[in-house]
């Protein structure tokens, strides 16, 4: 649980306040009806929900609200594309990141393994999640991670049933951003250690045989 009691002694606030943005592609550059435009854009556009959760502490009685973290990443819906292409061809078109997944939990068919999802999952992919050094320890980011699915079902009326991420200590630099942590950096292994220990507290699971982690949701 949060600790609102401390929080609210050091006058961060004494509640939790989210902004959430769903981000879909705009519909450009149309030349017919809106429904074949649509079935005929890139894999990408149509089947992945991008999402950016702003974390904020809020103070009741006064009603400021205290920028904390954010937590980033997307979301996708298999049975909407299963008719005309598979989940690695969808990833493909984003590259990046969600590639790198793909390439990691996909079978010879270049679906999720069934061992890992079924053709009913809607999944989502944590690409990005912090929260700011001075506001940590307090279960904020316990609290985020555990009711993910309830704030992504609020705005976007998505069930999400299973939640990946790959685990990334992340730091902010010299110029107030925030990146992956260094090689260099001789606190990394622990501080690698202690995220994981962080994932596992909250339901997350190793997926044997990757660098990524699950965790069920509804």
């Amino acid at each position: 649980m949060i600790d609102f009691d401390r929080l609210k002694r050091k006058e961060f606030g004494d509640s939790l306040s989210f902004k959430t943005k769903i981000i879909r592609p705009q519909l450009r550059y149309i030349t017919e009806d809106v429904g074949s435009h649509i079935n005929n854009m890139n894999y990408d556009n149509k089947f992945i929900t991008c999402f950016r959760i702003y974390i904020y502490l809020t103070d009741l009685d006064t009603d400021k609200d205290i920028e904390v973290g954010a937590v980033a990443g997307c979301f996708i819906t298999p049975e909407e594309f299963r008719s005309c292409c598979n989940f690695l061809d969808i990833c493909d078109c984003v590259g990046g990141d969600l590639l790198d997944l793909a390439e990691e939990i996909t079978d010879e068919s270049y679906e999720i393994r069934k061992d890992i999802c079924d053709d009913t999952d809607c999944i989502a992919y944590v690409g990005d999640i912090y929260i700011k050094r001075k506001y940590r320890d307090y279960g904020i980011g316990s609290f985020v991670l555990q009711e993910l699915h309830e704030i992504l079902l609020y705005h976007s009326r998505e069930f999400i049933t299973k939640i990946f991420l790959q685990p990334q200590p992340r730091v902010v630099n010299h110029n107030r951003k925030i990146q992956n942590i260094s090689d260099k950096n001789k606190a990394k292994n622990r501080i690698e250690k202690e995220l994981m220990d962080f994932y596992f507290k909250n339901g997350f699971k190793k997926i044997e045989g990757t660098k990524y982690l699950i965790k069920k949701g509804f």
